[in-house]
């Protein structure tokens, strides 16, 4: 028996009270159950029936496969809702991941499978739910209603049990017709009573036809092992969701008043450098840009305009403000311009480090009742990008970046500071050196890119990427000072070596022809590291022309799944039917370091159980972020070092994987995620 299960929620926050009141179930039999549990209006809590979570449960145990659209939703949602025994990992199958693996760049919601799989539509279903919903929110905030019947809890942005609540959060208000129905008394026939059931019924109908319809399309293409693999992953982060990772309160409340005054210096340096030039400059709160700023920077700093907006609602162009301009300005312009522009982005770097902070806050949960150590738990989606990469959200934790270097020589302390291991507890980082650097000069056979990594002490690269691309674009300045370690860094610190250091940035960021010369100041640049990494052009070439063939690209294949020959990831082309020129070489590259990560998750997940069988070691994985693995332990100090040098092992086999030596260094956070100690 396949059973298809799907739940109805009360909001995405488990840890702040949301719940599941209504479950449906189908079987390929033709059977199917659904359970309507009641919301009490004006408190969104569930009342569940005992009983239905014994027949549940038996369904659970009874069914050969359980199938669902994001399936770890039901996990969470069963969990909470107070189901003994488990999910019944071993046996899921989830649409929702094997439509990434089918099509990596199209939706995934459950709507837009059943039409492209199935050729139905099943959105009248959800617009008709849709339109009791609305109109029940709308007569709850009539004054005469709330007279009548009081406030009821409908959801909304700033709501303490809803952190996640934004501008789609009507949609978890499914529950609120049948309950205005009740309060109101209406006729057991009226659409408000059966719109949800007419809703939800059909999903769990769908979503095992849908299965049924994938399943053979996964095993014709021959990407069933590796569907499984995320399967696994899927698991993995369910677990991980639910142990989250802690944080201290009063050390956030101390980064926040450090960031505020940080915000407010450069801020004030802006404001500085506009009245020198007799305008009165009115900076914005946060991270946006207003009418004041954009009237400065282009009509009296004179900033060039290097693109254009696509008008928004009025239809008419302006020029751009964002980061991606802001970047290439902070490469390419000098003196005032550069001081207002540097200022600038440091104001907002400080912006949004304080942005994060609020955000992980409204997420957090005390460990107990006045406990400063406190924890929150970010959702991590197996296939939320366009690559093989997991993203997170609610909150994200995939912004916990290592800290950010300012013009002027300061760091952006990362918000990684105000998180930290429980009294008790210690944490281990272990990230991928390079990986980003060594896919490429290993797959293309770039000698010169290999000899960074299998000759990091000798010259004339002594293993810094920079000094290749100096060899390369400085050929003049370089050379000589070629075989001193340091000596290229040190006499051109404050001129080449930084503008070196510019140019690899924008290098990152798949800069153009115009944006790398003018980081590198020097014509000719961005061709002369064209010319002079032939081999990296040539595989770089040849992957857009398969892109543009095949309209995909494939990761580098996976040598421990027998026959394999890479993920198949979507690229995606613009109305004219091109494809974007760096786009297949990014996916090939993001797509292979991220199922390298994911094997990599698998294997430490399979060890740490292995720990917890064998002497009851309670280590945890907390955290995908990047190329890092985070990981929570009891504090042991050394130890915990065999486990720790385990665990970078098991890491660094992806590598025999994909064929690619990879090497994984390992941090100690025994305070927080930000500082570390020597291991």
């Amino acid at each position: 028996m396949i059973l298809a299960i799907d739940t109805e929620l009360t909001g995405l926050d488990w840890w702040h009270g949301a719940r599941a009141f209504y479950v449906t179930t189908c079987t390929d039999d033709g059977m199917q159950f659904n359970f309507h549990w009641r919301v009490d209006p004006y408190t969104r809590k569930v009342t569940v029936d005992p009983n239905d979570l014994l027949h549940i449960r038996k369904l659970l145990d009874e069914a050969e496969l359980v199938v669902g659209q994001n399936i770890k939703t039901e996990a969470h949602a069963l969990h909470f809702a107070g189901l003994k025994g488990g999910f019944p990992w071993h046996k899921t199958r989830d649409t929702m991941i094997a439509a990434h693996i089918l099509a990596s760049n199209l939706p995934r919601n459950l709507t837009d499978l059943v039409v492209q799989y199935l050729g139905d539509d099943i959105k009248p279903f959800e617009d008709d739910l849709a339109r009791s919903v609305q109109e029940c929110r709308r007569q709850a905030n009539l004054k005469s209603f709330k007279e009548q019947y009081g406030e009821l809890a409908v959801a909304k942005k700033g709501r303490p049990d809803m952190p996640s609540a934004g501008e789609q959060c009507w949609r978890t208000d499914y529950w609120l017709p049948f309950e205005m129905a009740e309060l109101l008394k209406l006729p057991k026939n009226h659409v408000w009573r059966t719109d949800l059931a007419n809703y939800s019924n059909h999903d769990s109908i769908y979503t095992l036809a849908l299965w049924q319809a994938m399943e053979p399309l996964i095993r014709s293409r021959d990407d069933w092992n590796r569907f499984m693999e995320n399967m696994e992953i899927a698991r993995i982060t369910f677990e991980m969701e639910q142990y989250g990772l802690t944080r201290s309160r009063s050390r956030s409340e101390a980064m926040d008043d450090e960031f505020r005054t940080e915000e407010e210096k450069y801020g004030e340096t802006c404001i500085a450098i506009a009245r020198n030039m007799g305008f009165d400059l009115q900076m914005p709160k946060g991270t946006g840009v207003n009418k004041s700023i954009k009237e400065f920077a282009f009509d009296v700093m004179k900033l060039p305009v290097v693109g254009w907006t696509d008008g928004g609602k009025s239809g008419i162009p302006q020029p751009s403000f964002d980061k991606d301009t802001m970047l290439e300005w902070s490469l390419t312009l000098e003196g005032n311009q550069h001081q207002f522009v540097t200022s600038l982005m440091n104001k907002r770097a400080f912006s949004i480090a304080i942005t994060y902070l609020k955000s992980y806050g409204e997420y957090a949960v005390a460990d107990s009742p006045g406990s400063d150590v406190e924890r929150i738990h970010p959702s991590l989606n197996p296939v939320g990008t366009s690559t093989t990469r997991l993203s997170s959200s609610n909150p994200n934790g995939q912004n916990l970046s290592k800290g950010k270097e300012l013009e002027d020589g300061k760091e952006v302390a990362s918000v990684r500071k105000s998180f930290g291991p429980a009294p008790g507890r210690e944490w281990y980082s272990l990230d991928y050196e390079n990986i980003e650097l060594m896919l490429p000069a290993y797959y293309s056979g770039e000698q010169s890119m290999i000899d960074l990594f299998e000759k990091p002490n000798e010259p004339p690269y002594f293993g810094s990427y920079h000094l290749l691309n100096a060899s390369i674009i400085y050929e003049d300045l370089f050379w000589p000072l070629a075989d001193k370690k340091g000596a290229f860094k040190e006499k051109y610190k404050n001129s080449w070596y930084k503008h070196l250091k510019n140019f690899g940035f924008a290098q990152q960021y798949e800069c153009g022809e115009k944006t790398g010369d003018a980081a590198a100041k020097r014509k000719g640049s961005f061709a002369k590291i064209v010319e002079g990494l032939p081999l990296l052009a040539k595989a770089k070439r040849e992957t857009l022309a398969y892109a543009r063939k095949h309209g995909i690209v494939r990761t580098f294949p996976d040598r421990s799944i027998p026959g394999d020959n890479g993920y198949p990831l979507m690229v995606g082309r613009y109305e004219n039917g091109q494809v974007k020129a760096t786009t297949p070489w990014n996916y090939k590259i993001q797509g292979t370091a991220g199922w390298a990560k994911k094997k990599a998750m698998i294997r430490v997940d399979r060890y740490l159980k292995e720990c917890w069988k064998r002497e009851k070691f309670n280590g945890r994985m907390i955290l995908d972020v990047h190329d890092e693995i985070v990981v929570d332990f009891p504090a042991k100090r050394n130890g915990n070092r065999e486990k720790i040098m385990e665990i970078k092992r098991l890491m660094e086999e992806s590598g025999r994987d994909i064929g690619i030596p990879l090497r994984a260094s390992v941090s100690f956070h025994p305070v927080n995620w930000y500082d570390e100690e020597p291991f």
